[in-house]
């Protein structure tokens, strides 16, 4: 039972993802051009 209930649940999901999707999501990684050596 929690089986069907669990893959229902999923297509569900599928079927509303489109409808969910707010926009354009971007992840921008910005990284220095140099790295400083640290001395110990």
């Amino acid at each position: 039972m929690f089986k069907s209930l669990f893959i229902s649940l999923n297509l569900v999901g599928l079927i509303l993802l489109p409808y969910l999707y707010v926009g354009e999501v971007s992840v921008i990684h910005e990284l220095p051009s140099e790295v400083a050596e640290e001395k110990v």
